[in-house]
């Protein structure tokens, strides 16, 4: 399957350490944001602290409304829209968990 580079924009979520990090992730053509979020995993713990919050957000609760995410910097509204949009090479992801959104 062909691989493509994200860019994904990751807010952390406070404790005095930088506000966001971008770091490129390669993912599976055609995956959806959801795939992005369901998978994607950081090497640092204040980000995996702010992954782990919007996961549970986002996978557990599947409730969308408290976290920001943006593609290519229009946010995602609904659960169905993050289930349904396909990834494109070079598309920028934000990440924001409840704590830093609200």
């Amino acid at each position: 399957m062909e691989q493509i580079e994200i860019n994904v924009e990751l807010f952390g979520p406070i404790h005095n350490k930088p506000g966001n990090r971008l770091i490129k992730v390669c993912f599976a053509s055609g995956s959806s944001l959801l795939d992005l979020i369901e998978r994607i995993s950081v090497n640092y713990d204040y980000d995996s602290e702010a992954l782990d919050l919007i996961k549970k957000s986002i996978i557990e609760k599947k409730d969308i409304s408290s976290c920001v995410i943006l593609l290519n910097g229009k946010r995602i509204l609904d659960y169905d829209e993050l289930c349904f949009t396909k990834l494109q090479e070079g598309n920028t992801v934000t990440l924001m968990p409840p704590i830093v959104a609200g």
